[in-house]
């Protein structure tokens, strides 16, 4: 994994119920991230991305930034401000923000993979992704310090079951996850040598080095993890566990398969362009 540039990092933000609870960094809410939509050549609308069931659903539409002083700040927005259509997205902008203020970065909207990207770039299973977000336990407290967590595409969109009932296209993703990851941009990534097809053709004499080519863009938005249930038995060659009342035979538990459910970044423009 290439070393991450400092502005993928500080392109997130998290969000919160309260002002109050921003300041005081409670483990509650989420995260989201920029992006910039193109009105020139060098000139961008600015828009923030989260989950629906964060921003409007999960009632923490207030928006955490770091400062360039090394303090933080909270636009004050409320579930009005934000934008949401079937697919668990919320947007909200064009927001007005000064780098001379705050420490952030934004993608451009040029980022966000498309269905012709998808395509041309033969993205799917076995793909390098990577997630930037909010891991609760150990978030900065006061202050925005995003984590980055690893793994690899799994399963090409296809309709699963969001938090608001809608059956949307998403990714499946072997990459580990929790609460608080919500809303957080998922990137993918290829370097010429972690192109597997390439360096077959290499290693057998067709094909050269930069065969199949380097890139990162924004694959997507993270929005839950995979449930899976369990059933719980009881073990009956062990008596601590027989004196277990919750493992008993025809009980089942509601746990998480370790698979991280993304919605398809061109879903993430198609929002951006209905807010235009």
């Amino acid at each position: 994994m290439p070393k991450l540039p400092e502005g993928i990092l500080n392109n997130v933000f998290y969000l919160y119920d309260t002002a109050e609870n921003a300041l005081e960094g409670k483990k509650i809410g989420g995260t989201g991230f920029f992006i910039g939509q193109h009105t020139g050549i060098d000139t961008f609308n600015l828009y923030a991305i989260t989950n629906n069931h964060v921003a409007i659903k999960g009632n923490s539409p207030k928006i955490r930034l770091n400062k360039n002083d090394g303090s933080t700040d909270v636009l004050d927005l409320s579930i009005d401000d934000w934008r949401s259509d079937d697919d668990d997205i919320a947007i909200t902008g064009p927001l007005e923000l000064s780098n001379d203020i705050y420490d952030f970065s934004f993608m451009p909207s040029s980022y966000l993979v498309d269905q012709s990207d998808k395509k041309r770039l033969e993205i799917g299973p076995g793909d390098d992704v990577f997630m930037v977000g909010r891991f609760v336990d150990h978030d900065g407290g006061i202050t925005n310090t995003p984590s980055v967590r690893f793994g690899n595409i799994s399963v090409d969109p296809m309709p699963i079951k969001q938090t608001s009932g809608y059956m949307g296209d998403s990714y499946v993703i072997d990459i580990r996850s929790r609460s608080g990851y919500s809303g957080s941009p998922v990137f993918i990534y290829r370097t010429p040598a972690s192109y597997l097809e390439a360096q077959m053709k290499i290693s057998s004499g067709e094909g050269d080095f930069v065969s199949g080519g380097s890139f990162c863009m924004v694959l997507g938005i993270h929005w839950g993890q995979f449930p899976e249930t369990w059933q719980l038995k009881t073990n009956s060659c062990d008596a601590d566990f027989e004196n277990q009342v919750l493992l008993t035979d025809g009980s089942y538990v509601q746990g998480l398969s370790g698979m991280t459910t993304v919605i398809p970044a061109w879903k993430i423009q198609d929002l951006i362009r209905n807010k235009g």
